[in-house]
């Protein structure tokens, strides 16, 4: 059977709802829009639950006219059953974040650990070991993952890696100035709970005094204020960085490009390999990154080319320091090699390549 009338086609996501904040729901509908607006494919979204299932049976009515079926993350075992006792669809398994690991973390930072929530955790990490060792093979057909770190962190080695699209016009970096002239710079961070990202807090907050510890040092009337953006920080760190003098916690903010524009520099306070949707969008806004490492090699950062790149947190102190020496050159130089490589790359058009490749070998054949 070949894919002669893509619209024909009905690919159902399975996804958070368009309104939820974070990631993965600005993911989901970056890929609604190729499915539907570069493939051409009837593509409905549904922010599914096994409860919604259970109070509305007709929903799975629905499920007999999908071909595939995509998956933002794992769901519940008895929900993957209806999907295909329904009708046996194509399944598609995006692995956006780390299982196990943002799991423990969420246990971790609640206040009261019930046996309710203790029966949570334990739940989830016998889930996805039975995703991993037999679903994977039986009943999902392809399994993608934003990062190739995501993929080996959740034990899923044969998985695609389909990065994450952007879709936006760069700001030409070479006309964006500091809002704040050249004796205040701003940098800015975003954290996740996605790769335990929120762990890396301290660390960006050690680089920034340390940094503003050198430009006293060498009497230069400079200083750094770290801007830090989201929404999973946990209370015992806010009651910390709230007493810092040059720290500002902004929170989870709707117009997060407009609030970092200007921004002087992105720091990535990480060293796993993966740049995540506030790093993309700060390359959006003409921002130059600056990220630690384990490895240089598995980065895409190419240090003094389209980034800063350290492999210790006294390197990239270093290295801040003479980027904010010389900000007005490299800012421009750093952030359009950024856009030209980093962003480049993730373009819709661009992503929507690897798509219509698992489309075509899903649907193109018979079962």
């Amino acid at each position: 059977m070949e894919l002669n009338s893509t619209n024909e086609k009905r690919i159902c996501m399975i996804g958070p709802p368009p309104n939820e904040k974070g990631g993965v729901a600005r993911a989901t509908l970056l890929y609604i829009y190729i499915f539907k607006n570069i493939l051409k494919y009837n593509t409905i979204l549904f922010p599914l639950t096994l409860l919604d299932v259970l109070r509305n049976p007709g929903i799975l009515k629905l499920f007999r006219s999908c071909n595939v079926i995509h998956l933002q993350g794992p769901q519940t075992l008895l929900l993957l059953v209806l999907f295909t006792t329904a009708r046996r669809p194509r399944i598609i398994l995006t692995l956006h974040g780390w299982v196990i690991k943002e799991a423990l973390i969420n246990f971790s930072r609640l206040n009261k650990k019930t046996f309710r929530r203790f029966f949570g955790l334990i739940y989830i990490m016998i889930l996805w070991s039975l995703y991993r060792h037999l679903l994977n093979r039986s009943i999902i057909d392809y399994i993608t993952s934003v990062s190739r770190i995501t993929a080996r962190e959740n034990g899923i080695n044969e998985a695609l890696i389909v990065p994450n699209p952007i879709l936006c016009r760069p700001l030409d970096p070479c006309r964006i100035h500091s809002s704040i002239h050249y004796h205040n710079f701003r940098i800015v961070t975003y954290v996740s709970i996605g790769g335990g990202k929120i762990e890396s807090v301290p660390t960006a907050v050690a680089i920034v005094n340390l940094v503003n510890k050198l430009l006293k040092m060498n009497n230069l009337q400079m200083s750094v204020t770290l801007e830090i953006y989201g929404k999973d920080i946990p209370d015992y760190i806010l009651r910390i960085i709230s007493h810092i003098p040059f720290v500002k916690y902004m929170g989870y903010v709707s117009d997060f490009k407009g609030k970092i524009k200007g921004a002087d520099l992105f720091l990535i306070p990480y060293t796993f390999p993966e740049l995540g949707f506030a790093v993309l969008e700060a390359i959006c806004m003409g921002i130059p990154i600056a990220k630690l490492t384990a490895d240089p090699t598995e980065e895409e950062i190419i240090d003094g080319f389209n980034g800063i790149l350290a492999t210790s947190l006294h390197e990239m102190v270093v290295k801040i320091y003479n980027y904010l020496l010389k900000r007005d050159k490299q800012k421009c130089y750093i952030a359009k090699n950024a856009i030209s490589t980093i962003l480049k790359k993730r373009d819709p058009q661009v992503i929507s390549l690897y798509w219509k490749y698992i489309f075509e070998s899903l649907l193109g054949h018979g079962r």
